[in-house]
């Protein structure tokens, strides 16, 4: 994962929507499916890299 630089604010990282999903990951991801973790993870890595790099 990439650092974010000074120029991304707060607003540009809750447009992301990761925050609703991170609030909503115990009803999203079954006791049976913990493999949707690695893929959340994936897709929070990719947003906060595109958003470090502009």
């Amino acid at each position: 994962m990439k650092r974010l630089n000074a120029s991304a604010t707060l607003s540009d990282i809750f447009a992301l929507g990761l925050f609703e999903k991170a609030t909503k990951v115990k009803y999203d991801i079954p006791n049976n499916r913990l493999d949707l973790f690695d893929e959340l993870i994936s897709e929070i890595n990719e947003k906060i890299d595109a958003l470090a790099a502009g």
